[in-house]
């Protein structure tokens, strides 16, 4: 992912979950030299709030942790998620993808093939992706609607688009004119003000449901979606 308004190459993050003992070090070792950002957790509660927090892109789970991927899985979080594991096992493949696990891999393998497989995972889902979940808003792309805490949210067609914008860039800031040329690219005379307006319409609308404020002005640079 590339930042727009600065030109940084933006890391994918990975959360590992399982306990910091050789197991998952010598895993997070591996993401971390092949440009991952890495966090490691064990605790349920823990993971919870880092969903809430951090834009995760992958799960990876050590195989005892498979009840909080389950967890996950029916609390409606649809990242793709992989279970690793070291000697085969087919008992435990198949749990792990009934309670559902994308992919199972075994760090046995050499290090190119387990990237290989992650990067893969990567490409496959965030090409074709169905479902934005991020917090309690979640983005549909089989009838382009969105929903706040399975409520679904009355938006018009300019404010969908608006919004999908944030969620595919969340935490981090979109100028006004990047707004403007992504959303509102067929229309050239659209002034910034306009974008102004529209995005305080679609604030107004979540803020209804939430408690929260999602979208924030940024002085002098634009908005930030967090």
């Amino acid at each position: 992912m590339i930042d727009s308004d600065k030109g940084v190459l933006m890391k994918d993050t990975i959360l590992l979950v399982g306990n910091n003992d050789i197991y998952i070090n010598f895993v997070e070792s591996e993401l971390t030299n092949a440009d991952f950002d890495v966090i490691i957790s064990s605790s349920l509660s823990a993971i919870e709030a880092l969903m809430k927090e951090e834009e995760i892109k992958l799960i990876i789970s050590e195989e005892k942790f498979l009840d909080n991927i389950f967890y996950l899985r029916e609390s409606g979080h649809n990242q793709p998620i992989v279970a690793i594991y070291k000697y085969y096992d087919e008992d435990f493949i198949l749990e792990a993808l009934d309670k559902g696990v994308d992919d199972c891999i075994s760090i046995l393998c050499s290090r190119k093939l387990f990237l290989a497989k992650i990067k893969n995972i990567l490409k496959r889902f965030y090409r074709n992706f169905d479902v934005i979940k991020y917090k309690d808003i979640t983005f549909t792309s089989n009838n382009n609607n969105f929903y706040i805490k399975g409520t679904s949210l009355e938006l018009t067609k300019l404010e969908k688009q608006l919004l999908l914008e944030f969620l595919k860039n969340t935490n981090k800031i979109l100028s006004r004119d990047s707004l403007l040329e992504n959303v509102w690219s067929e229309n050239f005379n659209i002034q910034l003000r306009t974008v102004n307006v529209a995005v305080k319409r679609l604030r107004d609308k979540i803020n209804l449901y939430m408690g929260d404020d999602y979208i924030k002005s940024v002085r002098g640079q634009g908005y930030l979606f967090s």
